[in-house]
């Protein structure tokens, strides 16, 4: 016999619109009760400390192990010398050296320039972490790395922690686990800059605001306080965040302790601030809390929306230079963007970029909106322009890559080599607009480029490779003008084994130091690669950055040495595992809708106090940060809290389809039904969050 729904009576009599109303408010509050019961916390407390060790090893270890490989993947890119981490990390590597030579972290033995203001760019506190590996390890990058990594596993912990004390356990679990397979947050824990460790402490701060907001005391609150102080050192956009979490605080707090703890908060961040702001007040003498590049941000920001540049705002650091001379009618000042007069210039900027705003108010707010949209992306494989691109990362890689050093070569005679007559032979034009010829002395082939920004111009025939196996290009070139690069590609184009971008001669006698009237020989450049599956390899190369100037290559002898077979083939399957699940999950089109409706859920089930917790970071960095110009790097703290939504989605997804596949055999009105109707009584912490 068939069991009748909500919907249906014995008779079959038609059912007024007041009665479906009815009923359906009654289906929705009946749904609102079994999802509130789902999604009420558990406490943590019954685990024993055995499981939830196993728990919390398995996250950290997991996210250490994706970091890694990465790590791999990197490698190569970190052994050049002139890598773009490396140059973000160029203050902060003066600073610490600064900080052993003087022997004092704050004040410089030496006077400061109070026009000269390079020392209050960016906060002392990655200095001083950087200062101590020195010290340690010698001026290695491998101890910092490894610190950064670690601390971003840890981060991973922390998120399962926060949630588990606002959801069930297998929410905390799912949510720890998507923020150690994070290829975003893998990516850039790799970068020599403060982005990632800053993270931690912001993490463990909202900790202790949970702990404190069920259970009210004083230390937790005072040492949530002194993190996000810490978290300050390190990266100065975490400033206000003491303030607005002291207001949010101040909702969530009974009346008597409203005032004493948001005044706890914000005083103990502050007290841990101070010593940097008095260092600036007392060098520079004037008010400066952390550190000083509002402005730049300000009209750089401004610079990334206008396309049609009707403004004039500067979009690059020499724009800014050029800006800075016009502005001030100050030609000294196109030496350098913080010296002299740097916090008056950089206060400068920040007047012409009130200007522009003032002006234009709802164009900029659109703006604002575009970039408030930028910070919740993910990959995608559209086109985006500067800074946009900086929320699509390179996804883990399936191949073991390069895994020998690169000074492993030394002694070594080449498998394969090939003159310049016979690269200009065998190889072939690429691009109608490129002309290749032979030196007159036969010694480089000439290879003149044309056509659009990183059109490939020349190609060299196949070389043939063993599969599997680690192998170094040597390839003595010179750039006589323009912007160009090269590529080591397998029989397929998109399969790139290795890349390098050619820097012009007048940059290689520069940092050698030679006179421009020497003549140099063609620097070799070094591209190590992996083989893979690659049974052969071709040499491209193509048009880098755009240029005034069309590029001119002269390339001489190549060489090809063997350094013996890839060490990590065993990373094959690991790898094939983690691409797929970061080609199709960490993506916008995927992982957004899943956080949306976390959010929705949350809203439905009335758990607004865990709602307000979980978007509060998130809501800060976007008002915050939306007006200046932003790279992805800097708000990765808020995916630590939209990770634990997007799992409320999964988790909620798998207890309806657990629920249904269970009862597969009964209709499927009525499993929903009978569902909404019973829901299992459940032991929670209490309805505080």
């Amino acid at each position: 016999m068939r069991t009748l729904t909500t919907l249906e009576t014995n008779d079959h009599q038609p059912v007024s619109n007041r009665q479906r109303i009815k009923r359906a408010i009654t289906v929705a509050r009946r749904a609102h009760n079994r999802l509130n019961a789902r999604l009420s916390p558990r406490s943590i407390a019954p685990l024993s400390p055995l499981r939830l060790t196993l728990i919390c090893g398995a996250i950290f270890f997991l996210a250490l192990g994706v970091r890694l490989l990465y790590w791999q993947d990197s490698s190569v890119d970190m052994s050049v010398q002139d890598t773009l981490s490396r140059n973000m990390a160029m203050q902060y590597r003066r600073e610490a050296r600064r900080m052993l030579r003087d022997g004092t972290v704050l004040f410089p033995r030496e006077q400061v320039d109070p026009g000269d203001a390079r020392m209050i760019v960016h906060p002392p506190g990655y200095s001083i972490v950087m200062a101590a590996s020195f010290k340690l390890f010698g001026e290695a990058e491998t101890p910092l790395r490894m610190l950064q990594i670690i601390c971003d596993a840890g981060a991973a912990v922390a998120v399962f922690f926060i949630a588990a004390e606002l959801l069930p356990l297998a929410v905390a679990i799912m949510a720890g686990m998507l923020m150690g397979l994070s290829p975003h947050a893998a990516y850039y824990s790799l970068r020599l800059s403060p982005d990632s460790i800053a993270v931690l402490p912001i993490l463990l701060a909202v900790y202790l605001i949970i702990i404190t907001i069920r259970r009210p005391r004083f230390y937790p609150i005072v040492m949530a306080g002194v993190l996000l102080g810490l978290s300050c050192w390190l990266r100065a956009n975490s400033l206000l965040l003491a303030p607005f979490f002291a207001m949010v605080i101040a909702t969530l707090l009974s009346r008597g302790k409203r005032l004493r703890y948001s005044m706890a908060l914000v005083g103990a961040t502050f007290f841990v601030i101070s010593p940097i702001t008095i260092r600036n007040w007392l060098v520079y003498h004037r008010f400066v809390p952390v550190a000083l590049p509002a402005g730049v941000n300000l009209v750089q920001g401004i610079a990334e929306l206008d396309k049609e540049k009707r403004f004039g705002m500067p979009l690059f650091d020499p724009d800014v230079l050029k800006a800075d001379v016009e502005w001030n009618n100050r030609p000294d000042y196109g030496g350098h963007m913080w010296a002299p007069d740097g916090i008056e210039r950089d206060r400068t900027r920040f007047a012409r970029g009130l200007e522009v705003i003032r002006s234009h108010p709802f164009w900029y707010l659109r703006g604002m909106l575009r970039r408030a949209t930028f910070m919740i992306s993910y990959n995608e494989s559209r086109h985006r322009d500067w800074p946009f691109n900086t929320a699509t990362v390179p996804l883990l890689s399936t191949q073991a890559p390069f895994g020998h050093l690169i000074s492993s070569i030394t002694g070594k005679s080449p498998i394969w080599s090939e003159s310049p007559a016979d690269l200009f032979s065998s190889g072939r034009v690429l691009s109608p607009a490129a002309e290749i010829s032979l030196t007159e002395n036969g010694e480089t082939v000439r290879v003149a480029g044309g056509g659009a920004a990183f059109e490939d111009q020349f190609v060299s025939a196949p070389i043939s490779l063993r599969k599997n196996t680690d192998y170094l290009l040597r390839l003595p070139v010179t750039v006589k003008q323009g912007q160009a690069a090269a590529k080591v590609i397998g029989r397929s184009e998109r399969v790139v084994l290795a890349s390098a971008i050619l820097t012009t001669q007048e940059e290689s006698l520069g940092r050698k130091g030679k006179k421009n009237d020497e003549r140099a020989e063609p620097a070799p450049v070094e591209m190590p690669f992996a083989s893979g599956d690659a049974a052969e390899e071709r040499l491209v190369l193509s048009n880098d950055l755009p240029s005034p100037e069309s590029p001119i290559v002269e390339v001489g002898d190549l060489e090809l040495f063997e350094l013996g077979q890839t060490p990590t083939l065993w990373t094959h399957f690991p790898r094939v595992v983690l691409r797929g699940i970061d080609k199709h999950i960490f993506k916008t089109e995927s992982l957004l809708p899943l956080i949306l409706m976390g959010i929705a859920l949350l809203a439905f089930a009335r758990r607004s106090l865990t709602l307000v917790i979980l978007l509060a970071v998130p809501f800060y960095y976007v008002v915050t940060h939306a007006p200046f110009s932003t790279e992805y790097r800097y708000i990765l703290a808020i995916h630590c809290f939209l990770f634990i939504a997007a799992s409320v989605t999964l988790y909620c997804a798998g207890q309806l389809g657990g629920h249904i596949i269970g009862r597969r055999r009964r209709p499927f009105s009525t499993q929903v039904d009978e569902y909404l109707r019973s829901p299992k009584p459940i032991h929670t912490r209490g309805n505080s969050i």
